[in-house]
């Protein structure tokens, strides 16, 4: 990790970034030169253009390997090198020149951050000689009080306070005492969580594709009761708080074609479970028949009006059920399931069309319902 950290330290030098560009100008520039001077000829492009490959190569491996890389061995875990709990900024902050800590401290957003809730102007901080080992020691146990996975450069900033204090005084003067320090850390990492992980790649939705009805079975009579509910929840980026045996629940069930009742009063957090499940399986994290699945909400509303009999109903649903068992890869969210069990305005029970679909596994239902409905009209 330190080696890497490294090669980002002087990768990211003002010199280097100069000499990276003039680099790239002259491969780019020989290659259309000797492509304009001789373009029947196209050996003439053989050098330019394979240092100018090599140098971009060299350019996706910074970025992705290098800038990427991320600790393995968590700080609790941590008993021998400390500095392998370090991030990658945290570490080459460390690494760099002492005169350069105080300028990171002022530009970085973390920085900051710390310095106004400590209430702190910018002409307060100076640049101060201090023992490095020292700091990193004090960075790491106020991560790990902090119970973080990893020591980021905010650990650092607040480290630098707590080793700095016997020449400045700071925090005596604002009247601060170590835990009201942590606590500003604590509060940092909060404001800041991609101190710790690393940036999630952002699902972005360009609407629907080229022929996409004909690939996926998707048509015209099931939009008329179904919702794409996939893209709403990917912008929303939704997560499981304090839900965790439940939604290790959900994908158990759903992974073996089992439909799952999420019982809860609303307000519970039962549809950010689902949201949740919804976001992880589309952008890849499940695997096996949960991988890259699509979630469709039933529109009870629209699916019950119209309908003057339970046959009416029935042909809907087996008009939906075969649109989408076609599909392969949706799975249908109904909220308040009661609605369907004959508790709407419309009094209309369809669970007996229904049960025979889930049972077999032809299709997924996700759906939501309280507590008092789900005694009343599945317990019996």
């Amino acid at each position: 990790m330190i080696n890497y950290a490294k090669i980002f330290y002087y990768y990211n030098l003002g010199f280097a970034k100069l000499v990276r560009f003039l680099i790239f100008i002259l491969l780019f520039s020989g290659t259309v030169n000797q492509f304009l001077i001789v373009p029947q000829k196209l050996t003439n492009l053989k050098y330019p253009l394979f240092f100018l490959c090599i140098f971009i190569m060299i350019e996706f491996f910074f970025k992705k390997k290098v800038q990427n890389k991320f600790p393995k061995i968590k700080t609790l875990e941590n008993k021998e090198n400390l500095l392998e709990s370090f991030t990658m900024e945290a570490l080459t902050l460390y690494i760099s020149p002492k005169v350069n800590f105080l300028a990171k401290l002022k530009k970085h957003n973390s920085g900051r951050f710390l310095l106004k809730k400590i209430d702190a102007e910018e002409k307060e901080i100076s640049n101060l000689d201090f023992d490095k080992d020292q700091l990193k020691d004090l960075a790491f146990d106020l991560a790990k009080k902090l119970g973080s996975n990893f020591v980021t450069e905010a650990d650092l900033f607040a480290a630098y306070f707590l080793v700095t204090e016997d020449k400045t005084k700071l925090l005596f003067k604002k009247q601060l005492k170590n835990e009201d320090l942590l606590s500003i850390l604590a509060w940092t990492k909060i404001s800041f969580p991609n101190l710790e992980k690393p940036k999630q790649t952002e699902i972005v939705f360009w609407g629907q594709g080229m022929a996409e009805n004909w690939v996926n079975g998707w048509t015209i009579e099931t939009e008329k009761y179904m919702v794409d509910l996939t893209s709403e929840i990917t912008k929303r980026n939704p997560s499981v708080v304090a839900r965790n045996d439940e939604y290790k629940m959900l994908i158990e069930s759903l992974v073996v074609n089992k439909s799952t009742l999420i019982i809860g009063d609303p307000g519970s957090g039962r549809e950010s479970l689902m949201q949740a499940f919804a976001l992880d399986s589309f952008s890849g994290k499940l695997k096996g028949n949960l991988y890259h699945q699509r979630f469709f909400q039933l529109m009870v509303d629209a699916f019950l009006a119209g309908a003057e009999n339970q046959g009416q109903l029935e042909a809907r649903l087996d008009a939906i059920i075969a649109e989408v068992a076609h599909a392969g890869d949706v799975i249908i969210f109904i909220k308040d399931f009661e609605n369907i069990l004959g508790s709407s305005a419309f009094h209309l029970d369809i669970s007996g069309a229904l049960v025979p679909y889930i049972e077999k596994g032809i299709v997924r239902i996700v759906a939501t319902i309280t507590p008092g409905a789900f005694k009343q009209y599945v317990e019996p």
